[in-house]
């Protein structure tokens, strides 16, 4: 939302505890790039979505019934 509502500098503080959580999230480290694109630091957001595009996708689940 803080991305969104242009507050890009509170964004990348957010994205950045969000990745000392899980530092492999695909997905947070793809928006922290396109974070880092809004603050003008390019160079930075490049590699980390070039790190980014080799990591799982987050989307997957798995299911068990329980019976």
């Amino acid at each position: 939302v803080l991305y969104i509502m242009g507050e890009h500098q509170q964004a990348l503080g957010a994205a950045d505890q969000a990745l000392a959580l899980y530092p492999q999230a695909r997905g947070t480290l793809m928006l922290k790039a396109e974070i880092l694109k809004g603050l003008g630091k390019h160079q930075q957001a490049r590699q980390i979505q070039e790190k980014a595009e080799f990591l799982p996708v987050g989307n997957w689940s798995e299911q068990l019934s329980i019976q």
